[in-house]
């Protein structure tokens, strides 16, 4: 890729979707919008090499000599042609973005009436959306920053006559929605530091004063800030009570919720579950979480500027398995792996049929398929590095002739975490428990030790254990163990 199709100018044409590429060769021909006809000439002489602009012909100086045909190049034309034709870009997709948002549209007119002094119309529009705001059934946050914006132009409207009433309703409107405005967001930043502070030990430097916003949440009453109170109220470590009421509470009033705070209490609601999962590692759990995925997909709450992260990708697939969920495990991979992002589509791909393959206890061709692949994105490769842990663990108890595989892989899987630079301090921790509990199971059936009161007692260890990777897995293993060893 040569400097013209790395240039600034391109990137920013190439943000743009087919029907806005064509419409823009319709801005540039407007003289409305453009009288420069050199950026014309320009762009119609570009638009042949898009999207790579990486042919040969697509340099600086020759496209140089096909606008300006008989002159000798000169580099600071094509540098302001190309200045040019980003700011024309970015004043049409300006353009597009106001076709979309009327809100914002009515704001500027309102606006332009002020500074032409035309008092009556600005304010029949300020009372026009306050009205229409105010009939909708539920406001999303930055409407109540709006209103309060609205009633303060109100206020201070420049027909002053009735400012200096005694009762002054736009000051008390005014009042009502900064503090809507200001508790929600801080009860979304506090929901945030909260579920930061599960996953990243330390001090994340931001302080909140609890009571205030306790006050607050009692004077709106509003069911969103009640359902974020509702969670921040929650001790740490969550017990199942607790989930239980906040997730009825969610299921009560979510329609009322502005889809930005459905979204962030789902995953807290999902976050806690996984979390108690973790900790307790029964089935029942596990049924709960992949009921919340159900609901997540259906209501759209997994899916952001139309993608799906590879954790979400790899929880949804992992909880349908252990749940035996197979059908809706292999159409959720076939319906949603392309919402991933494509360089890694591949490999959840791969892992989703290895996983599955896992299940259906084909541990050999687990083993095949993930050796086969070379995975580039790091939660696949720590998924498919204790997925490999299970295939060869599950080959051992079967034949003892796996028990060098099995050493030799733990070993070199150990080495990998400690030495991963992108893993957090307790992701790490319960990586390794996972492989010490393992191994402990292998170490019984080599030395022959696998008697009911040894696995009992790694049982009830493991049963302590707040932080630790596949622990229904370590359960189900213990459980088949038992079964064997009684026998």
């Amino acid at each position: 890729m040569h400097q013209f199709a790395r240039s600034k100018m391109v990137g920013t044409i190439n943000g743009l979707n087919k029907d806005e590429y064509r419409l823009l060769g319709r801005w540039l021909r407007s003289p409305f919008f453009n009288v420069n006809k050199s950026l014309v000439r320009f762009h119609k002489v570009i638009k042949r090499y898009h999207p790579n602009y990486d042919h040969p012909n697509c340099s600086k100086e020759k496209l140089f000599q096909k606008i300006f045909p008989g002159e000798e190049y000169q580099a600071k034309p094509m540098l302001v042609l190309m200045s040019e034709l980003t700011k024309q870009v970015e004043m049409f997709l300006v353009h597009q973005q106001l076709n979309e948002e009327p809100d914002a549209r009515e704001n500027l007119l309102k606006n332009s009436y002020l500074k032409r002094n035309q008092i009556d119309r600005y304010e029949k529009r300020i009372r026009s959306r306050i009205t229409k705001l105010e009939q909708k059934k539920s406001l999303v946050k930055r409407e109540f920053l709006e209103l309060a914006h609205l009633f303060e132009d109100l206020y201070n409207r420049p027909s002053m006559s009735t400012r200096y009433k005694a009762k002054q309703d736009a000051l008390m409107k005014m009042n009502h929605y900064l503090d809507r405005y200001y508790a929600l967001g801080k009860h979304r930043i506090l929901n945030e530091l909260t579920e930061r502070t599960q996953a990243i030990k330390g001090d994340n430097g931001v302080s909140i004063d609890k009571s205030a916003l306790s006050n607050l949440r009692e004077k709106l009453q509003e069911p969103v800030l009640d359902l974020y109170g509702m969670k921040a109220a929650i001790e740490i470590p969550e017990k199942e009570t607790d989930y239980f009421k906040l997730k009825n509470q969610f299921l009560a009033h979510f329609h009322l919720l502005e889809l930005k705070d459905q979204k962030i209490l789902f995953f807290s609601l999902v976050n806690m579950a996984i979390r108690i999962k973790v900790r307790v590692g029964k089935l029942e759990n596990l049924k709960q979480i992949h009921q919340l995925y159900k609901l997540g997909l259906k209501h759209n709450w997994l899916i952001h500027n139309k993608q799906m992260t590879s954790i979400t990708f790899c929880n949804i697939v992992l909880i349908s398995n252990s749940t035996e969920d197979y059908a809706f495990s292999e159409k959720f991979v076939e319906q949603y792996v392309s919402y991933l992002e494509i360089e890694i589509q591949e490999d959840a791909k791969i892992w989703a049929l290895a996983e599955t393959q896992y299940r259906y206890g084909h541990f050999k061709e687990t083993i095949d398929l993930l050796k086969s692949h070379r995975f580039s994105v790091h939660v696949f490769n720590l998924q498919t590095r204790v997925l490999l842990l299970k295939a060869y663990f599950d080959l051992y108890v079967s034949d003892n002739s796996y028990d060098e595989f099995f050493e030799y892989y733990t070993l070199a899987t150990e080495k990998f975490f400690r030495r991963d630079k992108f893993i957090t301090k307790s992701k790490m921790d319960s990586m390794l428990k996972l492989l010490r509990y393992s191994n402990s199971l292998a170490v019984g059936i080599f030395e022959k030790k696998l008697n009911l009161e040894f696995l009992t007692n790694i049982k009830q260890e493991i049963a302590l254990e707040e932080n630790i990777s596949s622990k229904d897995w370590l359960f189900t293993k213990i459980k088949e163990l038992e079964k064997k060893a009684a026998t």
